[in-house]
C-alpha cells in the first residue's frame, strides 16, 4: 500500500486550509507523504479539478489516495447555504446542503471526492470503477461546521492507508447515484465536414498556453494522418498554417510563432513561442469562453 496522498483543492494558496488538512491526517498517520498538485482550481470548478487529476494519477505508484477537495457544496443549494452563511442563528447544523462523500478504486488507484460530477470526469468508463463506498462523517462532538471535510477524510484515509481495503472506511455505495454531466470535450457531429473540426479553451497553463477541448484520438479521425491545417479563432481575422509537433524540443528547434503539440493529458496544446497567448487575448476579450477555434484539413488525407 502506498502511504502517498495527493491534493487537489480550491484552497489557494493564501491560508491556513491545506495546512490543517495534512496536520490531521498526519496525526493519525504521520509517515504518509503529501502531494500537493494544484491548490488554484477555481472555486467550485470540479472539471478543471477534474482535468487536473485525470492527467497526473497516471504517473503516480498504484494504491496512491486521490482526495479531491473542490465542490464541497451542492450547486443546486448554493442560495440556501449562502443564505445560511449569513443568518445569525448557526446552532443548528445544515448537513442537506452538502453531497455524499465518497472513496472508489480505479485503475489501481484511490480516490476521495464527493459525488458532484467529477466523479464522472475523472473516469469517463464509469464501469471500470472497482469499488466505490460512502464515506461516513466521524462520530467526534467537535464537528467542523466551516471546514467539514476534515469530519470525512482524515481519519478515512488514515485508515486506508493501514487497510488497504475500501469496505473498512466506509459503506458500500451504489454506482447508479453517480452524478454525471455532459461532456464538455470537442466531439464529431453528423453535420460536421470531414475536414473541419471545432474546439474550444479548456484548460490555460501558468505559461499561458491554451490546452483545448480536443482529445487526441477525436482530432485523429478527422485528420485521418494530416499534420498540417489552417487554424482560425472566431475573434480574430488571422489564419495561420501550422501543423503538429511531436515534442517541445521540436517547439525550440523551430521557433515557430504559434506551435500545437499533444500534451501529457492528451489533449491538444497550442501557445506562442516565448509570449503568453492569454495576454496577447486580453486586447480581444475578457471572456475566453466565448473563444472559438476551428481546425481545416486542406490537402488530401493519407487515408483517401
Amino acid at each position: 500500500m502506498s502511504n502517498i496522498i495527493t491534493l487537489t483543492s480550491d484552497w489557494g494558496d493564501m491560508d491556513f486550509y491545506a495546512a490543517i488538512f495534512k496536520a490531521s491526517i498526519l496525526k493519525i498517520s504521520p509517515n504518509c507523504q503529501f502531494v500537493d498538485i494544484t491548490h488554484k482550481i477555481p472555486l467550485a470548478d470540479f472539471t478543471k479539478a477534474a482535468y487536473q487529476v485525470r492527467t497526473s494519477f497516471p504517473f503516480f505508484p498504484e494504491k496512491t489516495i486521490h482526495i479531491i477537495a473542490v465542490n464541497a457544496i451542492n450547486n443546486i443549494d448554493l442560495h440556501t447555504y449562502q443564505h445560511w452563511l449569513k443568518s445569525k442563528d448557526k446552532s443548528m447544523e445544515k448537513d442537506f446542503f452538502f453531497t455524499d462523500y465518497v472513496a472508489f478504486e480505479y485503475q489501481k488507484q484511490f480516490f476521495f471526492c464527493q459525488n458532484n460530477g467529477i466523479i464522472a470526469s475523472i473516469c469517463p468508463d464509469i464501469e471500470n470503477i472497482e469499488h466505490i463506498v460512502q464515506i461516513p462523517r466521524t462520530e467526534d462532538d467537535k464537528k467542523h461546521l466551516t471546514f467539514s471535510i476534515l469530519d470525512y477524510y482524515p481519519a478515512a484515509a488514515a485508515k486506508l492507508i493501514q487497510t488497504n481495503d475500501l469496505k473498512a472506511i466506509g459503506t458500500p455505495y451504489d454506482k447508479n447515484k453517480i452524478i454525471t454531466c455532459p461532456t464538455i470535450d470537442a466531439v464529431i457531429t453528423p453535420m460536421q465536414p470531414k475536414n473541419i473540426i471545432k474546439c474550444k479553451i479548456k484548460h490555460i497553463d501558468s505559461y499561458g498556453n491554451v490546452i483545448t477541448n480536443l482529445k487526441k484520438e477525436t482530432f485523429q479521425q478527422v485528420a485521418k494522418g494530416r499534420k498540417r491545417f489552417t487554424f482560425y479563432i472566431n475573434i480574430d481575422k488571422e489564419e495561420y498554417k501550422v501543423h503538429i509537433s511531436k515534442t517541445y524540443e521540436d517547439i525550440y528547434n523551430t521557433q515557430n510563432d504559434l506551435f500545437f503539440v499533444f500534451s501529457e493529458s492528451q489533449y491538444l496544446e497550442f501557445g506562442i513561442y516565448k509570449t503568453s497567448w492569454k495576454e496577447m487575448m486580453a486586447n480581444h476579450t475578457k471572456d475566453l469562453s466565448k473563444i472559438e477555434f476551428t481546425i481545416k484539413f486542406d490537402e488530401p488525407s493519407e487515408q483517401s
